[in-house]
């Protein structure tokens, strides 16, 4: 399995004022799908490069780590931060940005000063509310982009999942758990496609290290975790390009 990723941290992206961020992204988090990065610039650029990330991408061991600290989050494979196609909007602090920009320039398109016209300005740059009812609550600051703008995806889970699994394949048979496991370092045998004991140890060892049902066999869920977890990353340097901010 292959993963795009675009390396955006030569990007000046803001975070929340306070706290651990300082009013800057994480370096960590600074990677975007391909597809996705043209709706994302188009985010930057028109909010004159004043909108407040609070997360975008996560690797698996963040992902993990997310899981096993706080409720709702989804297991390493499975969340749309994985794949580059979701961000975290710290919505309050955009909001008063684009206060003070409205308040500080004369511009004809004025950026929104409330969550409903924020919902209508990121769907029109083609990015989606995880929320079905747009209303303000958990996920309201969890945006979903398909790369496409303007878009019409579905809401929650439900389209993240479909897009996963129409770009990703993760499908394993015998031979390629191993082969994964061996990647890792957890399997030591011969890669013949014979999952015997030796095998089943490396797998249980890899279920226990991402808080799997650690039985040692391939299911679902295993393999997903596996196959994401030991992925290929193609990586993409992109510069950032200062013309760009106003």
């Amino acid at each position: 399995m292959v993963l795009l990723l675009d390396d955006l941290t030569d990007w000046p992206i803001k975070g929340p004022e306070g706290g651990l961020y300082h009013g800057k992204l994480p370096t960590r988090m600074k990677f975007i799908h391909p597809n996705v990065r043209p709706t994302l610039l188009r985010l930057l650029v028109d909010s004159l490069w004043s909108i407040r990330l609070t997360d975008m991408y996560r690797d698996a061991v963040v992902s993990l780590l997310a899981r096993l600290s706080k409720a709702g989050v989804q297991r390493p494979g499975w969340s749309g931060h994985n794949y580059g196609i979701s961000l975290d909007l710290d919505v309050d602090g955009t909001l008063r940005s684009f206060q003070k920009i409205n308040e500080r320039r004369a511009i004809s398109a004025r950026l929104p000063s409330e969550y409903s016209g924020l919902l209508d300005w990121m769907y029109e740059r083609g990015w989606v509310c995880h929320r079905h009812d747009d209303q303000r609550g958990f996920e309201d600051w969890h945006f979903n982009s398909w790369g496409s703008t303007p878009s019409s995806p579905p809401h929650g889970t439900r389209g993240v999942s479909t897009w996963i699994d129409e770009h990703h394949d993760f499908d394993l048979d015998e031979k390629g758990a191993q082969k994964a496991l061996a990647a890792i370092g957890l399997y030591h045998g011969d890669i013949d496609g014979d999952f015997g004991p030796l095998s089943r140890a490396a797998l249980q060892a890899f279920e226990r290290a991402y808080h799997l049902l650690a039985d040692g066999y391939l299911d679902s869920v295993a393999c997903r975790t596996l196959a994401f977890v030991t992925a290929e990353r193609k990586i993409t340097k992109v510069p950032y390009v200062s013309v760009e901010n106003p």
